[in-house]
Parts: C-alpha cells; sequence; structure tokens
C-alpha cells in the first residue's frame, strides 16, 4: 500500500494538486503520459521494421514531445496547459495515423474512441465540445485526402467517414454524460449553499435566543438581594455564555462542522475576565474541534476558570491564573492553574462546578479530571481526539 502511494505522489503527480479533481486530473495526464511513450515506443520499433519512416519520425517526436511535457507540469507549466498541449498532440499523432501507414495502423481506431471522454474530463464541456468539433472536421480532412488521394492514404473514404459518424456520435453520448454530471455539481453546490446559509442563521438564532436568557438572568441578579442566589444567577449566565459564543463562532465559520478552538476558549476566558481583577494568562495551541466537544470543551475551561477566580485567592489579593490548552498528536491536556491558598485534599468537596466538570469530562474519549494541589491548585483535564481529524 506505502508503494502505491508513493507511485501516486512522485511518479503520477498527485503531489502537486490541491483539489480531487486536479488530483485525479494529474493521475490521469501522467498515466496517459507515460503509457503513451511506452506504446509509441513499441510502435516506433514495428514502424521502422516495416520500412514505415514517415510514422517513425512522428511517433518518435511525438515520445520525445510527450516526456518533456511530462517532467514540465506542474512546476513550469500549469495542469491545464500541460492537458491542452497534450491534446493537441494527440489529435495531430490521429490524424497523422488516419492519413500516414505505420506499424498496428488499427489501434488508432481504439484511442479516437477514448478521447471523448478524455477530452470532456480533463477540459470541461465547453472546451471538450470546441476540441471534438476540430476532430470531426480533421477525420473529414483525412477522408477527403483518401478520396482525391493527395497523399496515399492508410484508409479508404468510405472506412473514415463510417469512423467519422461513429466518432460523432460516441462524443454526443459522452456530451450528455457530462452535460448532467455538470448540471448535477451545479445543482449539489446550489444546494450546499443554501444549506450553508440556512446552518448560519440556526447559529445565529440559537446565539440570540442564548443572550435573551443571559439577559434575563442577569436582570434577575440585579434585582435579588440574597448573594448566595446572586452568584447562582451569574454563574448560570457564564454557562450559557460560553455556549452562545460557540454558536457565535460557528455563525461566522465558512465550515460548520467544525470550530477554532483557540479563538472560541480564549473569547470565553476574555469575557471571564471583564468580571474579576485577577489577571488570566491565556496559551492556546490553536486547532479544531466539533461543535460537540468543542461545547463540552468550552463548558470545562468555563467552571474550572470561575472556581479559580472564586476561591484561589483572598478578597484582598490580586493573583494570576493559567490557562493551558495543549495538543500532541491526538492528545489534549487544558490546564488551569493558580498561585492561591489551594484545596484541603481531606475534605470532599461537590459543588456544582466540581459535579460538572465530573460529568463532561466522561464525553470526552478517555477523559480525565485530576488535581495538583502543589503550590496553589491546577486543574488538569486529558482526552483523546481518535475521531477528530
Amino acid at each position: 500500500m506505502k508503494i502505491i502511494k508513493q507511485w501516486e505522489k512522485y511518479i503520477l503527480k498527485s503531489c502537486y494538486s490541491d483539489s480531487s479533481k486536479e488530483y485525479l486530473k494529474a493521475l490521469i495526464l501522467s498515466l496517459v503520459l507515460l503509457v503513451s511513450v511506452l506504446l509509441m515506443g513499441i510502435d516506433v520499433y514495428g514502424s521502422l521494421k516495416r520500412d514505415f519512416a514517415p510514422m517513425a519520425w512522428v511517433e518518435s517526436l511525438l515520445i520525445i514531445s510527450n516526456v518533456l511535457l511530462y517532467f514540465s507540469f506542474p512546476k513550469f507549466i500549469s495542469l491545464n496547459k500541460a492537458i491542452t498541449i497534450f491534446t493537441g498532440l494527440v489529435i495531430f499523432f490521429i490524424l497523422l495515423s488516419l492519413t500516414l501507414p505505420g506499424y498496428n495502423q488499427a489501434f488508432v481506431l481504439f484511442a479516437l474512441a477514448m478521447v471523448p471522454a478524455s477530452l470532456f474530463f480533463l477540459l470541461g464541456l465547453e472546451t471538450g465540445v470546441r476540441w471534438s468539433i476540430i476532430i470531426i472536421v480533421l477525420i473529414l480532412i483525412s477522408a477527403l485526402n483518401a478520396l482525391m488521394g493527395w497523399i496515399t492514404p492508410a484508409f479508404n473514404a468510405s472506412l473514415l467517414m463510417e469512423v467519422n459518424i461513429a466518432y460523432a456520435v460516441i462524443t454526443y453520448f459522452y456530451y450528455r454524460l457530462e452535460k448532467e454530471r455538470v448540471d448535477y455539481e451545479q445543482q449539489l453546490a446550489k444546494t450546499i449553499k443554501e444549506k450553508n446559509i440556512l446552518l448560519r442563521e440556526i447559529h445565529h438564532r440559537a446565539k440570540n435566543n442564548l443572550q435573551t436568557i443571559m439577559g434575563l438572568l442577569e436582570s434577575q441578579a440585579m434585582r435579588v438581594e440574597d448573594k448566595t442566589c446572586k452568584k447562582l444567577l451569574r454563574s448560570q449566565r457564564h454557562r450559557l455564555q460560553s455556549m452562545s459564543l460557540l454558536h457565535q463562532n460557528l455563525a461566522h465559520e465558512t465550515s460548520y462542522k467544525k470550530v477554532n478552538m483557540s479563538e472560541y476558549l480564549t473569547q470565553i476566558v476574555n469575557n471571564l475576565q471583564k468580571t474579576t481583577d485577577h489577571v488570566l494568562d491565556v496559551k492556546i495551541e490553536p486547532f479544531r474541534l466539533g461543535m460537540s466537544k468543542g461545547i463540552n470543551l468550552g463548558l470545562l475551561l468555563n467552571e474550572a476558570v470561575s472556581n479559580a477566580i472564586e476561591h484561589a485567592y483572598p478578597k484582598d489579593r490580586i493573583g494570576s491564573i493559567e490557562v493551558n490548552l495543549e495538543r500532541k498528536a491526538n492528545h489534549c491536556r487544558l490546564s488551569v492553574r493558580d498561585f492561591g491558598e489551594g484545596f484541603d485534599a481531606g475534605i470532599n468537596y461537590s459543588s456544582l462546578g466540581l459535579v460538572l466538570m465530573e460529568d463532561i469530562v466522561q464525553f470526552f474519549p478517555e477523559g480525565a479530571l485530576m488535581f495538583d494541589f502543589e503550590n496553589g491548585t491546577e486543574v488538569i483535564v486529558e482526552f483523546n481526539l481518535n475521531k477528530e481529524k
């Protein structure tokens, strides 16, 4: 399997292609160039052996041209230009093969039947039609030459006319197939665009609804006098805010499957920074996560930082809280560290924040929640991304 991949990447030039269609075009062009050099080499030997010198010279020239074209694209000649040049060489070879006698003459008729499919796939619908018309006209000229006898023909005029009719029918068949494919591709692109607009609107509305609820919670928190109730309402507001930020990010992304975690988590910390005088130091490696894992990680971070803000330092002391998220291969490590008083390891804590973190971490593959009480408190969350790419 590894040898096949290396063959595709370097011999068939797929390493220079970005999109899947360009990748396939590069594969096909490279393969056809290499195969044509091999087959023409065999034909040159046969033509020389049977004293068909003109065709041997033509094929030798085409072999040199194909080799130069193979080594030129796509570093020196773009893939599309290389395809156009190769198409011109093929048409030139077919026209001469229909006119000049050579070794294995019937092979050109087989090659001619393969041309329409290659034209429409490699050059597109409109360009394929233009080149097909050129080939039909050239076959007509070859038939006229057989009829008039300007150059000694390889095939008689009636056979060439039959070939031309067959080529026109095959070309029309491939034209209809390609047109149907292009229409379907355009309809698919339109559907994807409409889906993206709908998803953007859904995320936008979800963000607005969450912000409405956040506003109600904040309004209620301002009205109540009980400090415990006020604290509870505002902690719920912060949790909803972390969810709202994810929808806000997805509403502005071109892809709605994954969210930029560096941007999303930094926004969560920045919003929490507005509620405290403690210094929040954030270091988050840029990578993307799916919506489900992303929102859970955002809630985890919100709880860990909120707990550190509330419990790490005495009210009259301003401290620092470090937030780090590292990713190595598929392994992620989130750390929220303060340098405050620390927890008493002998006490069994059961605050809502800790309970939520313990529940949320279970959603991650091989997720683990750990605490380090040396020199302050460090909350560590580790998990694997075995299904993320």
